[in-house]
């Protein structure tokens, strides 16, 4: 007879009772199901808007069909919502409370948090979900108690390095496997935190993001940009590490030499006011163009900018990088972080020692005086990006992750260490 509040499941010719919550299917089990399929749950905390983390968890969902997933979102974010339900992502929007402990910047709403927490449970035990998967480090504070109670494998796709405290604020130590972006954020995370994972690098649609037979010329148009001018753009949010005052200081630099640049500033965020400021100040006004958030950069990167610069100080890996070198762009990029790994110097562009606006200067002058160039950069960044980034690749090694870290849990091994 069963139990009230024990469930029972047949694993093999072995009927096995667990508290009411659905035990986790390893990978052959799975793919031994024929009516059913290992339920994912998905959880992302993120302001509102489609960055580079957002774009990696859409290329999952986008990609899910066939797979024998049945995939649930739980975010903060309404535009990844929006984005989810066009794959037809069963999706949730709800609050994720966090705790911080952060000197000036201490929160600690432990009411709410616990809410947050009881919510999350309800909606895993109602779906019966296999594994949570968070994308970033932060969702892992609401998802790794309630997995640990529910005896429930994590997942944690680490995009960013953060401060020591953090990968232990966030309970990131404590998933069952962590997936970095690149080799930087890999090695950085083990000498902060001891954390080891295995290193999956960021993929691009390659089918999309391809450089135009013929270039349309009418957002070009739309910005006041003529046929002769040579435009440099930084595809980013607004925020003190992608620099953007370091990027238009050497700007103005350049400007001093050619007469034919412009700058495009694609995206939005705290910062912007402060880079208007500082842009009206230098007599920038007419040179510089801000575009706001854009729900597509692909336009801009196939369309307007000729020479894409990222001049930030910290990247996981650099997906707009990566997004630009698919469309045959060559980038000028912060020799620093991630970004070593998305841009290989003298070949698909140029590395700069971060923050030396001379020196970026000089790389925008020299790449602008010479087209053929920029060029032979973008089809080398092309092919380096079809090689190493594709799309199809990461899906791939993702969902292969996703399933070896449901085996492995199920056979009680443990966390997983990369190699085994």
């Amino acid at each position: 007879m069963r139990q009230r509040g024990i469930r029972s499941v047949r694993r093999g010719k072995t009927l096995v009772q667990y508290p009411d919550v659905q035990v986790v299917g390893a990978m052959k089990m799975a793919e031994q199901r024929t009516h059913e399929s290992t339920k994912i749950l998905f959880i992302h905390k993120g302001g509102n808007q489609i960055r580079g983390m957002e774009q990696c968890l859409l290329a999952l969902l986008r990609n899910i069909n066939g797979r024998r997933i049945d995939p649930i979102l739980v975010c903060t974010n309404e535009a990844l919502v929006n984005e989810a339900r066009k794959c037809n992502i069963r999706t949730f929007l709800f609050d994720m409370h966090e705790i911080m402990i952060d000197g000036t910047g201490t929160t600690l709403p432990l009411l709410r948090y616990l809410k947050s927490l009881w919510m999350f449970g309800k909606i895993i035990r109602e779906e019966r979900i296999d594994l949570i998967y968070c994308n970033g480090g932060l969702p892992c504070q609401t998802a790794v108690p309630v997995a640990k109670l529910l005896n429930i494998p994590v997942l944690c796709h680490l995009h960013h390095v953060s401060a020591r405290r953090y990968y232990y604020l966030y309970l990131v130590r404590y998933a069952n496997h962590v997936i970095f972006p690149s080799k930087f954020t890999s090695d950085y995370s083990y000498g902060k935190a001891g954390i080891t994972g295995e290193v999956v690098f960021n993929g691009v649609n390659t089918s999309d993001f391809q450089p135009l037979i013929r270039r349309e010329d009418s957002l070009r148009r739309f910005h006041a940009i003529s046929d002769t001018d040579v435009v440099i753009g930084q595809v980013s949010a607004f925020t003190k590490l992608k620099r953007h005052d370091v990027l238009v200081a050497a700007f103005g630099l350049a400007c001093q030499e050619l007469d034919n640049l412009r700058l495009i500033l694609v995206g939005e965020g705290p910062e912007r006011k402060r880079i208007e400021e500082m842009v009206r100040a230098r007599g920038l006004e007419g040179r510089i163009i801000f575009t706001g958030y854009v729900e597509r950069a692909i336009d801009y990167f196939q369309q307007v900018i000729d020479i894409n610069v990222l001049a930030s100080v910290e990247e996981g890996l650099g997906i707009a990088l990566l997004e630009a070198s698919a469309c045959g762009l060559p980038n000028i990029g912060a020799d620093c972080t991630g970004i070593r790994e998305a841009v290989r110097d003298n070949e698909t562009g140029y590395l700069f020692t971060k923050d030396s606006m001379a020196e970026l200067a000089a790389r925008i002058v020299e790449l602008a005086k010479d087209p053929q160039k920029r060029k032979q950069m973008g089809l080398n960044g092309r092919r380096y990006v079809e090689s190493k980034f594709s799309e199809n690749d990461y899906v791939t090694k993702i969902f292969e992750k996703i399933f070896s870290t449901i085996e492995r849990h199920s056979s009680g091994k443990g966390r997983l260490i990369p190699g085994e």
